[in-house]
């Protein structure tokens, strides 16, 4: 799995990660990658073979980014509405432990532990890891992006109060983010939505291509810390370049104690694991202290 290099990103008080790193121009994947990469091959209507890619050896430079050429168009799965949930209450905040995603087909459950802030921004490369559990857990960035959940939101309107989540998807051993990444590469919707992308002094930069996927909107995430639980509904879950991810303006300035996930794009049927990001947005809902 490919990791993001970051450049610049606003200092907030603790982070969650979930696999990039924001840049003023652009993020920049770590050169040490789990598999070689490529785009999300054509999916034909008649059968076909799969397209296997062999396990890569870490390499030194990123795979180049490029446009996916073709991906089903989103069958909108029909998901009841959630109960209501219980309101909002003053949380502490504090490191998340534990979170469980509930999308249509299939439930993510993950541990989490923290990821200092480091040039890569990115989760621990489970190749080198001592910790045997890692390729199924999710990381958060712990200090200097975003904040822990619970936290209060900033006056500073430029402050960021999301939480970011990073974890693996890889198509050549199981990760954590498997079922989520392939659902999302696999249901996108092909339509190109541009995002808009600024540098740290609020200029203007290319806007960034993104597709949207928008049968897993209304997703319940749920997100236990050391002080209470808090849920999150999706709002948004996109794809974007890897390159590209940590330039967009709605993902680095994350706002309204969003938890922000980011894995990479991966395509099981084809065993392909492609140069994209899947990017989700989550709105907080409900907390419930302990």
């Amino acid at each position: 799995m490919q990791r993001l290099k970051g450049v610049v990103v606003p200092v907030g008080v603790a982070v969650v990660i979930i696999l990039v790193v924001i840049t003023v121009g652009g993020a920049v994947w770590n050169a040490q990658q789990e598999t070689a990469e490529s785009a999300l091959p054509a999916l034909a209507t008649a059968p076909q073979a799969v397209v296997s890619t062999p396990p890569a050896k870490p390499s030194t430079s990123s795979s180049p980014t490029a446009k996916p050429t073709v991906a089903t168009a989103s069958a909108s799965a029909s998901m009841p509405p959630p109960p209501a949930p219980p309101a909002i209450q003053p949380v502490a905040p504090s490191a998340p432990t534990f979170v469980t995603v509930s999308a249509p087909g299939f439930t993510v459950n993950a541990e989490v532990d923290g990821v200092d802030y480091n040039d890569e921004l990115a989760a621990p490369s489970c190749s080198e890891s001592p910790d045997p559990e890692c390729p199924q857990k999710a990381y958060w960035i712990q200090n200097q992006l975003g904040v822990a959940p619970g936290s209060e939101p900033s006056p500073d309107p430029l402050a960021n109060d999301s939480t970011y989540f990073v974890g693996h998807s890889w198509t050549q051993d199981p990760r954590v983010f498997d079922r989520l990444s392939d659902y999302a590469m696999t249901h996108y919707d092909p339509t190109v939505v541009p995002m808009t992308s600024t540098d740290q002094g609020g200029n203007p930069l290319p806007d960034v291509e993104t597709r949207v996927v928008p049968s897993l909107v209304g997703s319940v995430i749920t997100v236990k810390t050391g002080t209470g639980t808090l849920t999150y509904v999706v709002s948004k879950v996109y794809i974007a370049p890897k390159t590209d991810v940590g330039r967009t303006d709605e993902y680095r300035r994350g706002r309204d104690h969003q938890a922000k996930f980011n894995t990479c794009g991966i395509d099981l049927l084809h065993q392909v694991d492609t140069d994209y990001a899947v990017i989700i947005n989550a709105d907080l809902t409900a907390a419930v202290p302990l």
